[in-house]
């Protein structure tokens, strides 16, 4: 009897030990569980401060950048501010693809090597596409054929290319590699420029080269009309421009948008082009002082044209 006793009583104790010890991996399984947990909690914090660090630089920089673009509303009394503000916040948001366009174009510019349809395009070894022409013809043969050139949507991006697809999938984005070819080959600068000409004929314009500068053409009338009425152009002018800037033809884009502001908020014959010079257009400026003079410019015009006030 005493041995069977005994051995109830070892095998209830070596149960118990087993238990515990069982209890015990539990534990140290549930520990090592939320140790791996506090252990990526603190990988994602690290990851979290290093985002929030990178947001506030972000932060800082746009904020740099805003303040750089308000050179001369400070001038004015508050109540003027207030009222160009609401009426174009445009004017003075900077927008992330402006900023992108302004600093650095090189930087986010595609350079495949084997990509060269927009060099091929200017040297009159391939045609536009879809359904479209040789460089040389369509600047000889299409001026002037406004329904061609307003109802065709696929020449537009081949004549002023830049590292935007566009609506154009045929059409290939400008590589680096093109854009230094392009603009070092001064048959290419030209027939560029002939295009810029070819299009300012159909909104209605015409250059002056010596000094650059912009007038009407005897049919504006019917061209603004066209312009206003079509406004899909409004996207092309933000095309052409922005293609002038990457070629260096600053002199040319910073007159033109001048012209356009004459036209849009003194004269008042293209206003609805408005919200589009200061939301977009004058965005393209890339050197900051021409960009804040144009401003300025803007803000002028506002407050004497279309708020009818003194300054």
């Amino acid at each position: 009897m005493k041995k069977i006793f005994w051995l109830i009583l070892t095998i209830i104790y070596s149960n118990c030990i087993m238990e515990e010890t069982a209890e015990i991996e539990d534990s140290n399984i549930k520990k090592a569980e939320l140790l791996d947990k506090s252990e990526t909690c603190s990988k994602k914090n690290d990851c979290i401060l290093e985002e929030t660090a990178e947001i506030e630089d972000s932060n800082i920089e746009k904020a740099e950048l805003l303040d750089k673009s308000e050179p001369c509303i400070k001038k004015y009394d508050s109540e003027k501010r207030k009222k160009i503000e609401k009426m174009y916040p445009g004017l003075y948001e900077n927008r992330q693809e402006n900023i992108r366009f302004r600093k650095n174009l090189r930087s986010s510019c595609e350079n495949d090597p084997k990509r060269n349809d927009n060099v091929k395009f200017f040297k009159g070894e391939i045609k536009s596409q879809p359904d479209g022409d040789f460089i040389d013809n369509i600047l000889t043969k299409w001026k002037g054929n406004y329904k061609l050139l307003e109802e065709h949507h696929g020449y537009i991006q081949w004549l002023f290319p830049n590292k935007e697809p566009g609506m154009n999938y045929l059409s290939q984005p400008l590589q680096l590699h093109e854009l230094d070819k392009l603009k070092s080959d001064s048959e290419s600068v030209e027939k560029l420029l002939k295009s810029f000409e070819l299009m300012l004929d159909f909104y209605g314009m015409e250059l002056n080269k010596k000094p650059v500068g912009f007038k009407r053409s005897e049919n504006y009338k019917k061209r603004y009309q066209n312009l206003i009425r079509n406004r899909h152009n409004f996207l092309r002018i933000s095309r052409i421009l922005k293609c002038l800037a990457d070629f260096d033809l600053e002199e040319y884009q910073i007159e033109w948008i001048k012209f356009l502001i004459e036209e849009s908020f003194v004269n008042q014959e293209l206003s609805d082009l408005d919200r589009s010079i200061t939301q977009f257009y004058v965005h393209t400026i890339k050197n900051d002082e021409k960009r804040h003079e144009i401003i300025k410019q803007i803000e002028l015009k506002i407050i004497q044209f279309i708020l009818n006030e003194k300054i």
